[in-house]
């Protein structure tokens, strides 16, 4: 799966700060190109203060079929499941992501 990753202004991943995150899956001919795109808009709301320091993540779900989707499927495989299992704990072991539990990393 490919991904942006936005951290905030001032993010410092030795620090024990941490923030809350927002998962971005685009609808139909959203790729992880056009979330980046999508990104850059949103850190120029953050550095002027128009929205709260988050982390954000832009997911590039397309599968070979040309459908967008986390969902396990015969067709395109367990999207769903790597999404759990997998990707997201490896986001939250890399950033200083506030866990979806609402406790932080430690």
């Amino acid at each position: 799966m490919a991904a942006w990753v936005l951290t905030p202004p001032g993010y410092d991943p030795a620090s024990r700060r941490t923030y809350p995150t927002v998962y971005t899956a685009g609808g139909f001919g959203v790729g992880h190109k056009l979330g980046g795109q999508q990104l850059s808009r949103i850190w120029r709301l953050t550095e002027t203060g128009a929205i709260p320091p988050m982390i954000w993540v832009a997911f590039d779900h397309a599968t070979a079929t040309g459908t967008t989707e986390f969902a396990d499927s015969a067709n395109n495989g367990p999207w769903g499941e790597a999404l759990v299992r997998d990707v997201i704990p490896a986001l939250e072991a890399r950033y200083r992501i506030l866990n979806v539990d609402g406790g932080a990393l430690t």
